[in-house]
């Protein structure tokens, strides 16, 4: 099942909303979820809860162009591919210049129909959270003049989403991205180097 850009957003929209409460970051944030909201996220993950295991997401379509045209107004599909690769790997810079770990750019347009790269870094403390997530927004805003599709101001909890459509930046701690996986889920896509 296919679903839109808020699918890998889901949860981490949950975790900040219990962060709140608590004030930082938590330690158990899906624990307030019901049997029936974890099966839906299940469901939505592609999650094989007999197998215990995720599944492998296939390319879109099965021809070579599998993936979805970008478009920007006055480009080209070429040009506004090229300025989407140089969008996420100027994040993705960013990111590692500031020393988060692990961080990776994946070319996961092919896979998915509602962004082309996805940015995954690992930060281990709530100011280096911060310093992350004002550092992507800083490079967006001032090297491409781009802002996030959503005001809402990210940072409270362990996973945090910023989507600029074409690109998702997922900034976790070890432990989320541990659990989530979303590099072993997305293990067909190019891995961008950086």
């Amino acid at each position: 099942k296919r679903g839109t850009r808020a699918h890998l957003c889901l949860l981490a929209q949950a975790q900040r909303s219990r962060a709140e409460s608590e004030g930082d970051l938590s330690s158990s944030l899906l624990s307030e979820l019901t049997d029936k909201e974890l099966e839906k996220l299940a469901t939505e993950y592609e999650y094989d809860s007999i197998h215990n295991k995720r599944n492998v997401l296939e390319p879109v379509s099965d021809g070579e162009d599998a993936e979805i045209e970008v478009n920007y107004e006055g480009m080209t599909s070429e040009e506004a591919k090229k300025q989407s690769k140089e969008f996420a790997f100027s994040l993705a810079q960013a990111l590692d210049d500031l020393k988060a770990q692990d961080t990776v750019l994946l070319h996961v347009g092919p896979y998915v129909s509602w962004c082309t790269y996805f940015v995954v870094t690992s930060i281990f403390s709530k100011p280096q959270l911060e310093a992350s997530i004002g550092r992507v927004e800083e490079t967006a805003l001032e090297k491409h003049g781009r802002r996030p599709m959503s005001d809402e101001r990210p940072g409270r909890s362990e996973w945090e989403c910023i989507d600029y459509g074409d690109v998702v930046v997922h900034v976790m701690t070890p432990r989320q991205r541990a659990k989530y996986d979303l590099e072993g889920l997305f293990s067909k896509a190019e891995v961008v180097t950086l």
